[in-house]
């Protein structure tokens, strides 16, 4: 019965702490199940930390905005978020488990979301190594096919950057950077 097993991982604060992210799938795809026939609201997820992440961690569900958004995207945009595994969901929109995971994203009643370029205004400052913060213009040294490390070590490629320049004149329309 999905709502006795959200209720019951709720019901106590360290009951959802070391799950596997195999456990956690299993877990969610059964809260999942009255969801989607709409007997149930994605509200019941709130406070849910089973979200297959790409870091292979398990994200928290919360309300919209309260808490850290997630992305569910298509493939092609995946690579753009791969620098924020964190934020990254790891389900494949086409399985059972992403097209659930979108049918709650649709609804705006989580902090689950579908990725859009609208997003990526306040995103960017997340996806940019620290280091970047506040410039007009940053450089990469000439020829640097592995770009710049950011303060953890991570770097942006010029794959990166240039698969997010692509990305931004692609659909440029839907992405106001101008604020």
């Amino acid at each position: 019965d999905p709502p006795f097993v959200r209720a019951w991982l709720k019901e106590v604060p360290g009951r959802q702490a070391n799950l596997s992210c195999a456990e956690g799938i299993a877990l969610l795809t059964h809260c999942l199940d009255d969801i989607r026939g709409a007997n149930a609201s994605p509200e019941e997820l709130h406070g849910l930390k089973l979200v297959p992440l790409a870091n292979r961690q398990l994200g928290l569900i919360g309300a919209p905005s309260a808490q850290v958004d997630l992305f569910l995207c298509a493939p092609s945009e995946r690579p753009l978020l791969e620098r924020r595994a964190d934020l990254l969901i790891d389900a494949p929109a086409d399985d059972p488990l992403g097209r659930a995971l979108l049918h709650v994203a649709k609804s705006g009643l989580t902090n689950l979301c579908s990725f859009r370029a609208s997003a990526l205004a306040s995103l960017l400052p997340a996806l940019l190594p620290p280091s970047w913060h506040g410039l007009e213009v940053a450089s990469l040294a000439a020829g640097d096919d592995e770009g710049v490390a950011d303060d953890d070590g991570a770097g942006v490629s010029v794959s990166w950057l240039l698969a997010l320049w692509d990305y931004l004149c692609r659909e440029h329309t839907s992405a106001p950077l101008a604020d």
